[in-house]
């Protein structure tokens, strides 16, 4: 039958992890186990903090016994004065002990879970701008040349303009469709790098094929689509492509 757990339980149970409890105390515990669940949670608990606990006790009941003092000192009506004996105290300090580790442990959970990166920290971590690489055969075109000289200082802005242009009467120009897409992808055009990403996938093998796969997963961690970059990461790892590796390191992440 379970019964209430009272502070006299508690003293019990910290001598009995101390060692400290008599035969018949002992023989009280082991009793109270098989009859009282209640009692006997409390007493895992309890053992568990004991073993894992890793702070500086010794310093900790310095630490309360200062508390302790400081308290005696005050002026106290003589009616509402409270003697702590020996084993009360270090029932305190048990309980005390065990509020500290659930707080830490607490303050741990948060933190961890705030290290966890979010799909638009991997973007982050893991987007740079690709340099441009469009074959020169084909800067006889004048908004196609200011478009690259544009995307070369950074002037993604311009770039987009130019590339648009160009793309308007060359609508099959990977090339340009790949920077037109890193461009809207560095200007928060995140919807419109995404289609033009896929219009290159879709055409086939390129040599942009790989980069577009890449830029798309990344596009979609920045839209926080999560489960359409991770099926994009997966074929990236899968293809063994120069990109494979940075995919299984954004998957791993992201588990």
């Amino acid at each position: 039958m379970e019964q209430h757990i009272n502070a006299q339980d508690l003293e019990l149970i910290e001598k009995y992890l101390s060692q400290e409890a008599t035969a018949q105390e002992i023989s009280v515990i082991e009793k109270r186990l098989k009859e009282d669940k209640a009692f006997a949670e409390r007493l895992s608990i309890f053992q568990t903090l004991k073993q894992g606990n890793e702070m500086d006790i010794e310093g900790f009941r310095s630490d309360l016994d200062d508390i302790y003092r400081d308290y005696d000192q005050q002026p106290q009506e003589e009616a509402k004065v409270i003697q702590l004996n020996t084993h009360r105290k270090r029932s305190f300090y048990w309980i005390a002990a065990a509020v500290s580790i659930l707080l830490l442990s607490t303050v741990y959970l948060i933190i961890n879970q705030a290290s966890v990166s979010s799909p638009q920290d991997l973007y982050a971590a893991h987007y740079t701008t690709p340099p441009e690489n469009i074959s020169t055969r084909d800067e006889q075109d004048d908004h196609l040349v200011a478009a690259i000289q544009a995307y070369n200082v950074n002037d993604f802005k311009k770039a987009l303009e130019e590339f648009e242009i160009f793309l308007s009467t060359n609508q099959n120009h990977i090339g340009a469709i790949f920077y037109q897409g890193i461009c809207e992808l560095e200007l928060g055009k995140t919807d419109d790098a995404i289609e033009h990403f896929n219009t290159i996938i879709n055409e086939g093998d390129s040599v942009y094929l790989n980069s577009a796969k890449w830029y798309l997963a990344l596009s979609y961690l920045k839209a926080d689509r999560k489960q359409e970059a991770i099926k994009t990461l997966e074929d990236i790892k899968d293809s063994g492509s120069s990109y494979a590796a940075k995919a299984i390191l954004i998957l791993e992440e992201l588990d």
